[in-house]
């Protein structure tokens, strides 16, 4: 699982001399998504995707088109999300965001398909 890395912060203006005290500071690992699966689903919605990639952590959500969900987190290469319901067929962008701020390395494409509808009913 994901590890930040975390170390303490010092000033110096002179190259030489440290402020007494530092600030803490965290590295993340970047968050990069690779693959979607399933890659499709009805506009209605409510398909569980798994999000697949690299640096996944708890807090990242899924946007579709801009609608955002909340992630699921599984492990460091996986967060699954549920598809929320599109007014229309095709493709959406899902991105997986921190806080809402978004990276272009964090796409992939989910395609939405028309909702089946029954026409007929055989026999009567």
């Amino acid at each position: 699982d994901h590890h930040p890395m975390r170390s303490t912060v010092y000033v110096t203006s002179n190259g030489l001399d440290l402020s007494q005290s530092g600030a803490k500071f965290e590295h993340i690992e970047a968050t990069f998504v690779t693959s979607i699966f399933p890659p499709r689903g009805p506009s209605v919605g409510g398909t569980w995707i798994s999000v697949f990639g690299s640096g996944m952590r708890k807090g990242l959500d899924c946007l579709f088109g801009g609608s955002p969900v909340q992630g699921y987190y599984v492990d460091s290469r996986e967060v699954q999300c549920l598809t929320p319901a599109s007014r229309r067929s095709g493709g959406s962008n899902v991105t997986v965001t921190v806080s809402g701020q978004v990276d272009g390395n964090n796409m992939a494409e989910f395609q939405y398909y028309d909702n089946p509808k029954i026409t007929s009913i055989m026999p009567t």
